[in-house]
């Protein structure tokens, strides 16, 4: 997976280089289908505002934004969320594969019975 970092209002320092990268390149564990990330690092007043886009291959892309008065914290609450997209989708997924089999199996059973 791609990860690009782009700050807007900031200095991108090697430690928030590390922390978008460590954190960010767990990603691949949830899904094999992600082919990018781009994430953004914003200062806007006293706020500190990490968003994230995944390109994700057969799939709806996934964005998430997060918020505090810390861009570490930001950064780690970014993570926790798009996690989150990440297993909620994938879980879509197989129930959507679920459904499908059993409703073959279902028509067969009722050609059976005729």
């Amino acid at each position: 997976m791609n990860v690009n970092l782009t700050g807007h209002g900031l200095e991108l320092t090697d430690g928030l280089r590390n922390r978008v990268e460590e954190k960010f390149s767990r990603l691949d564990r949830y899904s094999d289908q992600i082919t990018a990330a781009h994430v953004v690092l914003t200062i806007k007043d006293k706020r500190q505002i990490a968003e994230i886009t995944l390109k994700i291959a057969k799939s709806k892309d996934l964005h998430a934004e997060s918020t505090t008065e810390d861009m570490y914290l930001s950064i780690d609450d970014l993570a926790g969320k798009i996690e989150r997209q990440l297993v909620k989708q994938r879980e879509k997924g197989l129930t959507a594969e679920r459904k499908q089999g059993q409703e073959i199996r279902h028509e067969e059973e009722k050609e059976a019975t005729l």
